[in-house]
């Protein structure tokens, strides 16, 4: 409330009565010292009819305090005196609901709430300083109606936040002084009564004797002991037991005594610097304007809740709000069985996480299970406790405004300037229509995403005319984490996690399991020993879940031991898709030393020509019959006058690419041989080919990157 809101003054002893737009047409009166002589107070000239009188004379009357008008005003609790406020700690409440998106979260906290009959108001304080403003919701259960919902900041200058951080540390720190003197006290107590008891103890073994008690003895009336000579042993042992306590209760009670001194030194000190802080926190707020002040700093956020009812009741309020600082990511373990003790069938109720078996259990002695993970960070500045949580792909919409569709860009694809497009990608505009059309899920990085605007789009025309249309996002997000590419080219999707979790607001890691998924999957290996003496495994699977696996690190186990670590596409439900599983020690694979040998041929014109053999032998040390891939390279003329002769195999020239073919040549010219061998078997494959060339002539051979498109 401002000065500047000032419309009326009621004619009271020394009361001004102020009416605010955000008041609904309540009065509000706000006690303040009289401006001025008690016959120049405007209390005490008469009132109008109904209590209120608007007029210049009043208005003169008052405005020599409306300079000081603010800071009155703001140390007053302006609303009717018959409502009273709730006040809740929302971080304090319980976590009904977490929903947690890929750049932010939304929050479900419930209170139960006892209310009168009539208005009633809540105030939620301490909201998180990430909370979206815009997302605050509040759902009233129960026999009451909500009138209204204001959420408010507040700032405070940085020197003065500063100054109210040393009192409150002060007065934490004269707080837990005062309850250390509280137990130093009361422990004092027990030691006096320790004391009290010993020496109470004490008297009443040693008695004085009356006069006429004993005649026959000495007639000073000193002191005897009213007991028996055989207990002079016993008291012997307890005059001992007597020094001995009295002197540790003596010694006890000095400590007691100095560390409550210290206690009561170091009060005074604590109770002193509070003073003086508080008295130079009023002279800094009376000393520098609000302009001058530093730069403020926001508190923690709050938001009233105006409650109406018709009587007495208890409800419960649920208040739900977005906060920014949080997000997730998939992940999974990717585990591989070629033994049947390894993974059983599945039993219900045998984990928290949602099992799901594919297809019909088959009783093979291989299975591939994915462990579907979500791995949340957040640091919103709340902790989530005991909390259900969900997982969602989606990106919420807290506004109530339609989303623009912007422009879309229309540029020929083989210009070097495109249009919107960076140079980088323009440079290769096949290789970027054929990621387009092929969807971003394919693809396997590992550097940070490259993101622009996802309203945009742009057309590429090719040469013959042909125009293919793709959204900005997945043209410009050609390097990056494929787990955001994955999820961008999916519809929304929201996972809820079985088990409730625990997640701190400390920006780490922490993961909850999502799902458990079974699968029947056809495993195939592939080597190409040249490069690499290993078979690797290779399942090709069918996602035939309900869930979509997003794009994001694996973890391979093979019979519960770690071998590799790899990367999953994007999968959509009912989508096949491959994985690596690393390299299988159980097959064998050989790449004999290289025979080689020249011959000349020819009468006038003579060649020179090479004659190439390689072997290749594959082992399979496995029970089972596998089916393994072998590729080698089959060099490739660049030059007229080098001709390369295949020998063996035997390819027709139908059957290159043909990838249904046991022998064939695949698009980079190397021979690959398709394998079904028995387990415990061993087979040769044999590559053999000539180059001819003039004679003189030095041939050179050079191997090429493969770059995937």
């Amino acid at each position: 409330m401002k000065a500047s809101d000032v419309s009326t003054w009621r004619t009271c002893t020394c009361t001004y009565a102020t009416i605010t737009p955000e008041q609904r047409g309540v009065a509000v009166r706000v006690y303040v010292t009289c401006p001025g002589a008690r016959a120049a107070c405007p209390g005490n000239e008469s009132s109008s009819s109904n209590g209120i009188e608007q007029g210049s004379k009043m208005a003169d009357t008052a405005s020599p305090t409306l300079a000081n008008l603010d800071g009155e005003l703001s140390k007053i609790d302006t609303r009717p005196a018959s409502v009273q406020v709730k006040h809740y700690d929302i971080t304090a409440m319980n976590v009904e609901h977490v929903t947690v998106y890929l750049d932010r979260a939304e929050v479900r906290r419930s209170v139960l709430v006892n209310v009168k009959k009539g208005e009633n108001e809540v105030l939620f304080k301490k909201l998180s300083q990430n909370i979206d403003k815009d997302s605050i919701r509040v759902e009233c259960k129960g026999p009451a109606s909500i009138t209204e919902v204001t959420y408010h900041s507040k700032f405070i200058p940085a020197d003065e936040a500063e100054e109210n951080k040393k009192i409150r540390e002060l007065k934490d720190k004269l707080n837990d002084l005062e309850k250390t003197k509280k137990a130093l006290l009361a422990k004092k107590h027990r030691l006096e009564k320790q004391r009290s008891v010993l020496d109470g103890f004490a008297d009443n073994m040693i008695k004085p004797t009356s006069p006429g008690e004993n005649k026959e003895s000495n007639s000073d009336n000193r002191l005897s002991l009213n007991m028996d000579t055989s207990l002079l042993d016993c008291m012997s042992g307890f005059f001992d037991l007597y020094d001995k306590q009295a002197q540790k209760l003596d010694e006890s009670l000095q400590d007691l005594d100095q560390e409550i001194d210290t206690n009561e030194d170091a009060a005074a000190v604590t109770r002193k610097n509070i003073q003086e802080l508080e008295i130079s926190k009023d002279s800094l707020m009376i000393r520098s304007p609000l302009k001058t002040r530093n730069r403020p700093i926001e508190k923690p956020r709050e938001v009233l809740v105006v409650l109406d009812t018709k009587e007495e009741a208890r409800v419960e309020l649920i208040v739900s709000y977005v906060v920014s600082k949080a997000r997730w990511a998939p992940k999974y373990d990717m585990r591989v069985f070629t033994k049947d003790s390894a993974m059983k069938p599945p039993r219900p109720g045998s984990s928290h996480a949602r099992r799901v078996t594919t297809n019909r259990w088959l009783n093979k002695s291989v299975a591939l299970q994915i462990q579907y993970f979500g791995v949340i960070r957040q640091n919103t500045g709340e902790n989530w406790q005991d909390a259900t949580i969900s997982l969602s792909t989606s990106l919420p919409s807290v506004g109530g405004t339609a989303p623009s569709l912007g422009t879309q860009v229309l540029s020929f694809k083989n210009r070097s300037d495109g249009v919107g497009i960076p140079q980088s990608i323009t440079d290769s505009p096949l290789k970027m229509k054929k990621a387009a059309r092929r969807g971003l899920g394919s693809f396997r990085r590992k550097d940070k995403p490259q993101i622009y605007s996802p309203d945009r789009s742009s057309l590429i025309i090719d040469d013959e005319g042909t125009i293919d249309m793709v959204e900005d996002s997945e043209l410009f997000t050609t390097g990056g984490d494929s787990t955001e590419q994955g999820k961008d080219g999916l519809l929304s999707t929201t996972y809820d996690i079985p088990r409730k979790a625990n997640i701190p607001s400390d920006n780490q890691p922490h993961k909850v399991q999502i799902a458990m998924i079974d699968f029947n999957p056809t495993f195939e290996h592939e080597t190409a020993p040249k490069r690499s003496p290993h078979a690797f495994l290779r399942a090709t699977v069918k996602n035939d879940s309900e869930y979509a696996l997003l794009a994001g690190p694996v973890n391979v186990y093979l019979d519960n031991n770690f071998i590799a670590k790899s990367d999953l596409r994007t999968v959509a439900p009912s989508e096949e898709f491959t994985c690596s599983l690393g390299a299988d020690p159980a097959v064998k694979v050989i790449y004999k030393p290289l025979h080689k040998y020249r011959e000349q041929s020819g009468v006038i014109s003579k060649t020179t020509q090479m004659t190439y053999r390689q072997v290749i032998e594959i082992k399979n040390l496995r029970p089972d019959p596998i089916k393994i891939t072998v590729s080698d390279q089959l060099p490739l003329s660049t030059e007229e006058k080098i001709k390369v002769n295949l020998q063996e195999p035997s390819i027709k020239h139908p059957e290159k690419n043909d990838k249904n073919k046991p022998i064939r040549l695949n698009a980079h010219n190397n021979v690959e041989w398709t394998l079904n061998i028995e387990g415990g078997k061993t087979h040769e494959v044999t590559l053999k080919y000539s180059i001819e060339h003039p004679p003189g002539e030095e041939v050179e051979i050079k191997n090429e990157k493969i770059v995937l498109a």
